[in-house]
C-alpha cells in the first residue's frame, strides 16, 4: 500500500519568495479496506475511453501525426535512466475549455527503444469529455503496447489506486487567480527499486497509487526521457484551448500571470533527488500559440520554467 523505499530528500518544499498556497484534493470517506474508484455510466465510459484512446503520450512527436495536439515542454535530450521525476506546479483552470478540448500541465517519464515506447504522465487536467465538467482534476496517463494503448487514471487497470481517501482523478481546489492568490501542488512519480512499480506521490508523503511494473516492456529499468510542461488537445479544425494560466505575455517573471513549474527534481540510480542537468535539457513548442521559458536555477525555487498561451481568433494555432 506504499513504496518499499523513498528517495533520499523526500521532503515537501514550497517557496516563500512569492505568495503561494498548497491546493487540496477533494477527499472521500471510503469504508475500511476499500478505495475510491469513479463510477461511470455507460455513455460516460464510452466517451472517456474514446478520449483515452485518441491521446498520444510522446515527448518527441511529429506534429502532423497528431493533429489538434500541441506541446510546450522542457524535455531531456540525453538518453540516461531516471528513477523518478518531481515538481511543484501552479494550479490553474484555463478557460474556456469546451467539449472535445483538453488542457493539461504535467510531467512525463518515457522510454523509447526502436519502435517501442512506454510512457507515464501525471499532473492536472481540464477535460469535459473525460471528467464531465470543466473543473481542474488530477490525472495520470499510461501508454503501453508501443503507442497503441493509452489509459487515463483507473480506466483499464494501468493505475492501481491505493489511497482510501483521495482519488487519482479528484478535483483540485482552490485554483490560482489571475493577478491574485496563487495555488500549487507538489507531485512526484518515483520507481520502487524492489518491485519496479512506479508510484504517484502528492506533497512528498501522500501515496495515491502506482503504475504496476508488469504492464510495461520498457520502463522496468527506469525512464530514458523526462519532461515538464503543458499540452492541449482539440478536434481538427476547431480552436485550441488556453494552456497554463492562458496568458502568453513574457514581459517578466511574473508568477501572478503565468503558469509555472519550480523545484524540478529527478531521482538517480542511487535513489537520490538531484537537480536536472540544464545542459541535457531543451525547450520545445510546436505552435506559436504557446511558449515556454526555462530559467534554470532561480533564487530559492530550484529549477524553474514558465509556460502557457492561447489561440486568438485572427491568429490560429495551425495543425
Amino acid at each position: 500500500m506504499r513504496p518499499t523505499f523513498l528517495p533520499n530528500g523526500m521532503v515537501s518544499k514550497t517557496s516563500s519568495s512569492h505568495k503561494t498556497a498548497t491546493a487540496t484534493l477533494t477527499s472521500v470517506d471510503c469504508p475500511q479496506g476499500t478505495v475510491p474508484i469513479r463510477r461511470y455510466k455507460k455513455e460516460n465510459l464510452i466517451r472517456a475511453k474514446s478520449f483515452s484512446d485518441s491521446h498520444v503520450s510522446n515527448i518527441h512527436p511529429m506534429t502532423k501525426e497528431y493533429p489538434g495536439q500541441h506541446l510546450a515542454i522542457l524535455r531531456s535530450t540525453k538518453l540516461e535512466p531516471q528513477r523518478g521525476i518531481r515538481a511543484t506546479m501552479s494550479l490553474n483552470n484555463p478557460h474556456p475549455v469546451d467539449k472535445f478540448q483538453a488542457s493539461m500541465a504535467e510531467m512525463w517519464v518515457q522510454s523509447n527503444f526502436g519502435d517501442q515506447m512506454n510512457g507515464l504522465q501525471a499532473g492536472w487536467i481540464v477535460a469535459p469529455d473525460l471528467n464531465g465538467d470543466d473543473h481542474t482534476h488530477m490525472f495520470t496517463l499510461t501508454t503501453t503496447n508501443n503507442y497503441n494503448t493509452s489509459c487515463f487514471n483507473t480506466l483499464c487497470g494501468s493505475f492501481i489506486q491505493t489511497n482510501p481517501k483521495q482519488p487519482v482523478d479528484a478535483e483540485l481546489s482552490p485554483v490560482s487567480v489571475f493577478l491574485g492568490q496563487q495555488y500549487v501542488i507538489d507531485l512526484a512519480i518515483i520507481q520502487d527499486n524492489f518491485t519496479r512499480d512506479w508510484w504517484l506521490v502528492l506533497d512528498g508523503n501522500i501515496y495515491i497509487g502506482y503504475f504496476p511494473a508488469n504492464i510495461f516492456t520498457q520502463l522496468t529499468g527506469g525512464g530514458s526521457y523526462i519532461a515538464w510542461g503543458g499540452l492541449t488537445r482539440s478536434q481538427v479544425g476547431r480552436p485550441s484551448p488556453p494552456m497554463g494560466a492562458g496568458y502568453d505575455g513574457w514581459g517578466g517573471d511574473n508568477f501572478n500571470i503565468l503558469g509555472y513549474f519550480y523545484n524540478l527534481k529527478l531521482v538517480d540510480a542511487s535513489n537520490n533527488y538531484i537537480d536536472p542537468n540544464r545542459h541535457h535539457l531543451e525547450t520545445y513548442a510546436d505552435s506559436h500559440c504557446y511558449g515556454l521559458r526555462y530559467r534554470g536555477k532561480y533564487e530559492d525555487k530550484g529549477h524553474l520554467l514558465f509556460y502557457g498561451g492561447k489561440e486568438y481568433e485572427d491568429d490560429p494555432c495551425g495543425i
